[in-house]
């Protein structure tokens, strides 16, 4: 009786886990997103805009973990000068939430980066700066979503100089 209640268990055990793992993930038509960051904010000395469009998928995984993949352009513009670059970033974004501990953030193709200040990354670590990435880009991050290591490789633009 014992060995059949303890089977009977296990095997219920085994189908609720992996009901839980076999979870399609929740996917959601990724909206388009549109920010003003005051000078200091994505760069030093001026404000910047930022807005994208998206035929993008945002997915939430069972476990946490969320992904974004699909089309997007995005236009960064000084906002003092009105300069303004237009980019495709299309890059799949994978995000490994922190637990309490450290997280990733893994890109793979172009995308945007904004480094705030104390981010670890390009450039001067003690001002924000925004960068354009094609290639793969990995960060490990805090539960503030603060950078606190960073690694890439491929082909990068300094977004702040190139609007400066």
């Amino acid at each position: 009786m014992r060995t059949m209640c303890v089977s009977a268990f296990g095997a219920l055990l085994i189908v609720l886990f992996s009901s839980a793992y076999a979870a399609q993930p929740v996917r959601v038509p990724e909206p388009p997103a549109e920010a003003t960051f005051p000078a200091g904010g994505a760069c030093p000395g001026f404000d910047v805009h930022l807005r994208t469009e998206t035929r993008g998928w945002i997915k939430t995984f069972a476990n946490g973990d969320i992904q974004s993949t699909g089309y997007e352009r995005a236009w960064v513009t000084n906002v003092e000068s009105g300069k303004q670059i237009e980019l495709v970033v299309n890059g799949r974004v994978r995000i490994i939430p922190p637990n309490g501990d450290e997280g990733l953030l893994a890109i793979a193709g172009p995308q945007i980066v904004i480094f705030f200040p104390g981010d670890v990354g390009p450039g001067d670590d003690s001002e924000a700066r925004t960068y354009y990435f094609k290639g793969n880009t990995q960060a490990v991050i805090d539960d503030n979503f603060a950078f606190l290591d960073f690694d890439f490789s491929g082909n990068s633009i300094d977004l702040c100089a190139e609007l400066g």
